[in-house]
């Protein structure tokens, strides 16, 4: 919907006039047919929205907000469905307990791997103090 509703070339003042421009993309779309049918998008839907439940007549939570704790393997628990956390939201080190567990689980991950020993500054740290001295050079 984004591709077909905005691109670059399409700008809008306030939210206000992106909703309208929102709206009439949608309006256009639904009039076209679907590939193999011989009617609207829009009246296929009104078909469907015939078979559709209804909505409770009271209103209900779109999200259920749980507090829920990281395992020793970098997931969360909900439901019975494990769901992976960001390494920079928990440290290894909170995972496993203390920086001696960490490392020894390190190393029975990377036990027959292969290993590139790396001696010096990495490229992207020489680039970078590159150009924060031409940045300073161009300054003074």
């Amino acid at each position: 919907m984004r591709r077909k509703a905005f691109s670059a070339d399409i700008t809008a003042a306030h939210l206000a006039a992106a909703n309208v421009r929102l709206e009439q993309t949608c309006r256009h779309l639904n009039k076209r047919r679907a590939r193999g049918r011989s009617t609207s998008i829009s009246t296929e839907m009104g078909a469907e929205r015939a078979a559709m439940k209804a909505l409770p007549p009271r209103p209900y939570d779109t999200a259920d907000v749980r507090a829920c704790r990281v395992d020793k393997y970098g997931c969360v628990r909900v439901d019975n469905n494990g769901y992976s956390v960001p390494d920079d939201q928990v440290g290894w080190t909170e995972i496993f307990g203390d920086a001696v567990l960490t490392t020894a689980m390190v190393d029975r991950l990377t036990h027959k791997a292969v290993l590139v020993d790396m001696n010096g500054e990495s490229y992207r740290i020489k680039e970078t103090r590159a150009q924060q001295a031409a940045l300073r050079r161009d300054n003074n």
